[in-house]
């Protein structure tokens, strides 16, 4: 069992080694709660997503190995903060904000650093969604359109 402050823990999945796998993990609250009802793959509300970044060729976990966002630091090669990188005119800026407009709507994400200053994940603001997997959806299309 998942120690309720981990971040991460090592799991044996089954399959093919080396490929993708998706985890699914739910909350569960003490009985008659509400939130119990909501089914895995959610329902109509606010969603935040994270997108955590990693270069190519560099696995961001171990095998077997599965994280939240909160536990993993992220990596690109865009410098962002100190100490890749120092913002002319804003040399303690800590993050990055970033704005993308679908048909979906408008939608803000933070880029944050990883310790050595590189964009290591973006967190969405919240909005609006069916259920995750639209969450994921909307928030793919308004970041890969803010460029």
């Amino acid at each position: 069992m998942l120690h309720p402050k981990a971040t991460s823990t090592t799991i044996t999945f089954t399959g093919v080694p080396a490929q993708p796998q998706h985890l699914h993990v739910m909350n569960v609250f003490k009985d008659g709660d509400p939130r119990n009802a909501i089914p895995i793959q959610g329902a109509e509300g606010d969603y935040r997503v994270t997108l955590v970044l990693w270069r190519p060729g560099f696995n961001p976990q171990p095998e077997n190995n599965c994280s939240f966002a909160t536990g993993l630091r992220g990596d690109s090669h865009l410098a962002i903060t100190k100490p890749a990188f120092v913002p002319p005119g804003n040399p303690d800026a800590d993050r990055i904000l970033i704005y993308g407009r679908t048909e979906d709507g408008v939608f803000q994400f933070t880029g944050l650093p990883n310790e050595r200053g590189f964009l290591g994940k973006f967190e969405s603001a919240p909005f609006n969604a069916r259920d995750r997997a639209d969450a994921e959806r909307k928030a793919y299309r308004a970041l890969a359109s803010s460029s």
